[in-house]
């Protein structure tokens, strides 16, 4: 009961985390966006293999 639990809050955490990725990307200038974005393109693709 406890690991199912612990697996529950875990993907809670991380999914609310990539959220927030996402609002702090809404919320950066385009011009460091265009830096930023390949890491964030890996990071997705990363993310969907995982």
């Amino acid at each position: 009961m406890e690991a199912e639990l612990f697996w529950a809050l875990g993907a809670t955490f991380i999914v609310s985390l990539i959220a927030l990725i996402g609002i702090i990307t809404l919320a950066v200038k385009p011009k460091k966006l265009d830096k930023i974005l390949l890491l964030l393109v890996g990071f997705s693709a990363g993310a969907l293999m995982g």
